[in-house]
């Protein structure tokens, strides 16, 4: 699982301007489940919901240019209320059952089941239950391991560090045996992508080597061995050559990261090739001359103004934005590097664009947001950088999303994206994210780059 992209979320909240002027559609309400089961109450409950929505997603697709803001704004208002509805009716539909007096063969889906309602004390105790359980098949126990594995995850919420409860149930998952290897790499898959969220640069690498190692063992199976097997064990390995390349790159080693894309093209071939090009295109800009960054609106600055980078000067440019939690990680520490650095010839530049809402508040005019921005990163946050603020480009209906200048300038995909720029104005470190030890690493390196004076 990759960084979510900022322009992804973008498009998703695209149009929500035209909300305003709408009114929801009223969700019809659910039927009641009747159900043997806890399966058979999430699939009722998730069929339920689709159905609802699918109009509205075949609306949107079909929409003309002129119509498409008020068809997304319309499936924006409906959608949770329909959700809303579809959890009333599995709720009511889970109290049918116990999770102390269910067949511990059905723990896992009453689990699913206390997840679709967000009732997660019901759903701690039946995973522990069926973690406890003796009379569970060997895949029976390792998919117990496997839902204590998330439940710890979801208690750790947004831990800035290896997350010990889920490690332990890992060590668990590690020592079963190897017919079992395909809940080990679901669990290592699942790791990787919490870990790649949190950018702790240690748990990522350790995790997506586990699951290399885990499909080279599973590809040597005669199952393994069907196309369509050996095409989704070859994405897997890509994501984890992925994962690995980036913990490289986020510990200050960018030659490293390229030669372990190296080694996944020479691996896997057209799958990882594809995969790895974005980022590859990223950093390929390490030794580059950096562009100046222009925006539209400034915080800390005079608006239209715009910031060099051959100025004599250390420069840290991070991409963010207000929605982004990790980017939130960040501020503490790029605050520190900025307060360490006042009396150096350092600068920080931070990068951000419209959105048309921010927390609560939705449908905001550019002014408006600008103002909530400005009290955002200025006030909650007090960020002592100047912040550049663009829109994006316009949209033609049928084209890819097309970036702010900046973004586009510094590669932008995942954020937090950090660039370090040394005093001569080349980019000479690029990463993604913000790992626990990135304060100590990048003050090191700033204070070398300060030393080198330009000539």
């Amino acid at each position: 699982m990759q960084r979510m992209s900022r322009w992804t979320l973008l498009l998703v909240l695209a149009g929500t301007g035209g909300a305003a002027t709408l009114t929801a559609q009223s969700a019809a309400t659910a039927p009641k489940l009747s159900a043997k089961t806890p399966a058979e109450c999430t699939k009722g409950a998730s069929d339920w919901r689709n159905t609802q929505l699918q109009p509205l997603v075949a609306a949107l697709r079909a929409a003309p240019a002129e119509q498409r803001n008020d068809a997304l704004a319309t499936y924006n208002a409906t959608y949770p209320l329909v959700l809303k509805e579809s959890v009333r009716a599995a709720k009511e539909c889970a109290t049918a059952f116990s999770w102390e007096t269910i067949a511990t063969s059905q723990l896992a889906d009453l689990v699913t089941l206390y997840a679709f309602t967000s009732d997660s004390v019901s759903r701690k105790r039946a995973t522990a239950r069926a973690v406890a359980a003796r009379d569970l098949p060997p895949r029976g126990h390792a998919n117990a391991l496997l839902l204590a594995l998330r439940e710890e995850i979801s208690d750790a919420g947004s831990h800035f560090g290896i997350i010990d409860g889920a490690e332990r149930a890992m060590v668990a998952i590690d020592a079963l045996p190897d017919s079992l290897d395909d809940i080990k790499i679901s669990a290592h898959q699942t790791m990787m992508g919490r870990y790649e969220y949190l950018d702790v640069a240690e748990g990522l690498r350790d995790h997506a080597a586990r699951i290399l190692t885990l499909s080279r063992r599973a590809g040597a199976t005669a199952a393994a061995r069907t196309p369509a097997a050996v095409k989704a064990r070859e994405m897997v390995m890509a994501s984890a050559y992925h994962s690995l390349a980036r913990a490289a790159a986020d510990m200050l080693h960018p030659d490293s990261a390229l030669a372990i894309l190296d080694r996944g093209e020479a691996e896997l071939g057209a799958t990882a090739k594809e995969s790895f090009a974005d980022f590859r295109a990223r950093y390929a800009l390490i030794g580059t001359r950096a562009a100046t960054i222009q925006g539209e609106w400034w915080i800390n600055s005079a608006d239209s103004s715009a910031v060099r980078m051959d100025d004599g000067k250390v420069h840290l440019v991070e991409f963010t934005a207000h929605w982004c939690v990790p980017c939130k990680n960040s501020y503490p520490g790029v605050k520190g590097l900025g307060e360490r650095f006042a009396n150096a010839p350092f600068e920080g530049t931070m990068v951000t664009s419209l959105y048309g809402y921010l927390g609560d508040r939705k449908n905001l005019t550019p002014e408006q947001e600008i103002a909530a921005d400005r009290d955002y990163f200025g006030r909650e946050h007090a960020l002592p950088f100047r912040i550049a603020i663009n829109t994006p480009p316009k949209q033609q209906p049928g084209t890819p999303f097309r970036q702010p200048k900046p973004d586009t300038d510094y590669r932008v995909g995942g954020i937090p994206q950090i660039i370090i720029i040394d005093r001569h104005g080349i980019i000479r470190q690029i990463i993604t994210g913000w790992d626990h030890g990135n304060s100590t690493r990048l003050a090191t390196l700033i204070d070398a780059l300060v030393a080198d004076a330009p000539h």
